[in-house]
């Protein structure tokens, strides 16, 4: 006998973005990304849900209805590697039942994300007319309080940028940890500085606290660039991982055999 609740619960979507959403005063770039995602895979159901923000993740778990022939692709929206994404978010998903879920990389580390920075940059230099050579570039990163180094994932984002463009100098910038973004005068080299804020977006972060670090001062030639993640290019990001890693992902019927991340021994 079919349970009746089941004609009331949300379909198992295709894709279920999930993002941090502590603050969305400075609007939803979560949702924006998500309309752009669909527009790119016609057909396919894609959520979204926040960890710190409504409909939060547990609520849209316990309210989901199991698909066991449509597998759930689970994309987290962030551009870190911390507890949340290494730890939470999976027991959230193993406690709902959802543990045969594939849950995708972060965005930080995202085959391709690089590459649309470089571009990006080098777009931003040729319309500045400026070198690589007398330009600075600050990765903007949340950082932690206790940190004293750049993070490993950070590191190698940005030696990826750089073999894009060699003759640009590269440091990372947090906004609380070590090395601080209130001290990127001491480390910027040459007449032009760039500030690329690796953030969701819509929060206090990128809105005030950012602009409020860099405060550029009369004839200083310095540029905070859009957060990554509101920039239109970062969908066709994951779409591309998407394709590669899961080549049967646009079919009617999606096996994805051994590329399934089993996340715990739960059973759906």
């Amino acid at each position: 006998m079919s349970d009746a609740r089941s004609d009331t619960r949300i379909k198992q979507p295709d894709i279920l973005v999930v993002a941090h959403g502590a603050s969305l005063r400075g609007g939803n770039p979560a949702a924006i990304f998500v309309r752009r995602l669909r527009f790119l895979v016609p057909g396919k159901t894609v959520m979204l849900a926040f960890m710190r923000a409504s409909p939060q993740i547990a609520d849209v778990l316990a309210q989901m209805h199991h698909d066991r022939t449509r597998e759930m692709l689970v994309f987290p929206l962030f551009f870190s590697k911390g507890h949340l994404v290494k730890t939470e978010l999976p027991a959230g998903l193993c406690d709902a039942g959802f543990g045969a879920a594939t849950l995708l990389p972060s965005a930080i580390t995202l085959d391709g994300l690089a590459d649309m920075m470089a571009r990006r940059l080098r777009d931003h230099l040729a319309v500045r007319h400026r070198s690589g050579r007398e330009s600075t570039l600050f990765v903007v990163t949340h950082g932690l309080k206790t940190l004293m180094a750049p993070l490993p994932e950070i590191l190698h984002l940005m030696a990826h940028i750089q073999t894009g463009l060699p003759e640009l100098n590269i440091f990372n910038a947090n906004i609380d940890g070590h090395p601080s973004l209130s001290d990127w005068r001491s480390k910027a080299r040459g007449r032009h500085s760039v500030f690329l804020p690796l953030l969701t977006g819509g929060g206090v972060h990128a809105a005030q606290d950012v602009p409020a670090l860099i405060a550029p001062g009369a004839g200083e030639d310095a540029d905070i660039l859009e957060p990554v993640g509101i920039w239109p290019e970062l969908p066709s990001v994951l779409m591309a991982y998407i394709r590669c890693h899961f080549p049967g992902f646009e079919a009617e019927h999606i096996l994805f055999g051994s590329e399934r991340r089993v996340l715990c021994n739960t059973a759906i």
